[in-house]
């Protein structure tokens, strides 16, 4: 199963309106899937009061104009998303059962667990994540912060332990420095990163042999790192990151564990309950076959003795993949379930209305955003893909008559540009989590925008084309800070 590729080869990823570039959004676009978001927005547009009711049963299907069984194959979702469960009984209903941060983060780590994603590709966009982080910790730094990172120094200099331990601190320690960063929805991402990467220990990477020498300078680098950013000093911060990366994607490619479905399913368990287990040894199971979109996985009697579970506990995980599009289950004669097109949408409708509740969610989301769509650009004219940049610019074109006939739409026009650029990276996982940004910040009229902006596209695309990638970066951050102040002036 490759990450996101259509049947023409194409990414599944929505666009900001909500509608995807791939021909089959029937499971996405379910009755049932849909309700489930509209009832993630009536929680967000309750303020997420955890423990709250929020409807029952009936109020949910007067308002939104269903039948029963759409109403509870809805809660069934939502319930596995983490974020409420229903409360049966007199005086019961939808109640939110997690907090929106914690609902968030599982329903971004769950997607990038079962999805296949290119681990080269996940510890990349990491490394971008953390560099930024860095950067905005040093800028940010208060006392609160700086104990923060101490504790964290502190615990670097100590002998190593065993590696359950050591790799819970270091996930604990990337935490930090997010937060450090006071950019929640970067801190966000990056706890959905390591939970979706907790099964990668370096006792897996590593022979037992090398292990130690491996954690001692594992935890020199990190050491480093903390002190580079208590000290202010970014040059430093930035060396040990690149060290401590660069050692880790050695490792990985060494070990031959290619993509998140190489990490043993068993090891990635950590606790997780036991439907939201099976859907991970299932989206494995795809992988480790190389199972193609339409290809059968067997009826639900043989995948329940296959994975040794009850049809409860097998159906909850099936709903999982379902919500996620990982698979499809066809009815009647023939059926059986199926592989489909992974498909983030699910994830972004659990996660963007958290995000756009936060205060100043817009100027975080830039932040990542920048970050993110200027190493994509880097990327892409290094790649210098001939078919990528022939879209780009054909989408410059079609952008360009849309701001021209309705000037109100013009940031909507060059918000698909960005990620017609983003696509001609090759990075699949930068390209989710770069969408994931711009849903944040959701599309407003304006025509309020530096009449250049067109232009400045033709040379990122005449960049490109020229493999020019210093080029290609600057003109994409020039082109995101004038995004950024006609979003500021609506």
């Amino acid at each position: 199963m490759t990450l996101f590729m259509g049947v023409e080869g194409r990414f599944a990823l929505p666009a900001l309106d909500g509608t995807t570039r791939t021909l089959d959004r029937a499971l996405m676009s379910k009755l049932s899937a849909v309700t489930a978001d509209r009832m993630v927005e009536l929680i967000a547009d309750a303020g997420w009061p955890v423990g709250a009711m929020i409807a029952t049963e009936s109020e949910l299907k007067e308002r939104f104009g269903v039948s029963r069984a759409v109403i509870r194959e809805a809660l069934g979702l939502v319930e596995l998303r983490g974020i409420a469960a229903m409360k049966s009984g007199k005086g019961g209903g939808l109640v939110v059962s997690a907090p929106a941060w914690d609902a968030a983060v599982m329903a971004l780590a769950t997607f990038l667990e079962v999805s296949d994603a290119r681990l080269e590709d996940m510890i990349s966009v990491m490394q971008r994540l953390e560099s930024l982080a860095v950067d905005l910790a040093i800028d940010r730094i208060d006392e609160d912060s700086a104990a923060l990172l101490e504790g964290f120094a502190a615990e670097m200099i100590e002998p190593p332990r065993d590696v359950d331990a050591e790799t819970a601190t270091f996930r604990a320690h990337r935490n930090a420095l997010a937060t450090a960063s006071r950019n929640p929805v970067l801190a966000m991402i990056v706890a959905g990163f390591q939970i979706a990467l907790a099964g990668l220990s370096m006792a897996r990477v590593y022979e037992a042999t090398e292990f130690e020498r491996h954690l001692r300078i594992s935890k020199a680098v990190k050491a480093e790192l903390l002190s580079a950013v208590l000290a202010c000093d970014p040059h430093r911060a930035q060396t040990a990151i690149r060290s401590d990366y660069g050692n880790q994607l050695r490792s990985i490619k060494a070990s031959g564990i290619g993509t998140m479905s190489r990490i043993n399913a068993d090891a990635a368990r950590h606790g997780m309950k036991l439907p939201r287990w099976i859907a991970l040894k299932i989206s494995r199971r795809i992988a480790d076959h190389a199972l193609a979109p339409g290809e059968p996985l067997g009826s639900e009697a043989e995948l329940m003795a296959q994975f040794g579970v009850g049809r409860s506990v097998l159906r909850e995980a099936i709903r999982m993949l379902e919500a996620y599009s990982v698979v499809a289950m066809k009815r009647g004669k023939g059926g059986g379930l199926r592989v489909a097109i992974p498909d983030p949408e699910s994830t972004f409708q659990a996660v963007v209305p958290f995000l756009r509740s936060l205060d100043g969610a817009d100027r975080h989301a830039f932040e990542v955003r920048t970050c993110l769509e200027v190493e994509a650009a880097g990327l892409a004219a290094q790649r210098r893909d001939g078919p990528s940049i022939d879209a780009i610019r054909s989408v410059i074109a079609s952008a360009r008559e849309r701001a021209e006939r309705r000037p109100e739409e013009t940031l909507e026009a060059l918000a698909e540009i960005s990620r017609t650029v983003v696509a001609a990276s090759g990075d699949r996982v930068l390209e989710v989590i770069a969408a994931l940004t711009q849903r944040v910040v959701p599309g407003r009229p304006s025509a309020d925008i530096d009449s250049t902006v067109f232009q400045r596209c033709d040379a990122i695309a005449g960049a490109l084309a020229a493999g020019d990638a210093p080029l290609a970066r600057r003109l994409v951050h020039v082109q995101l800070r004038a995004v950024r102040e006609a979003h500021a002036r609506t």
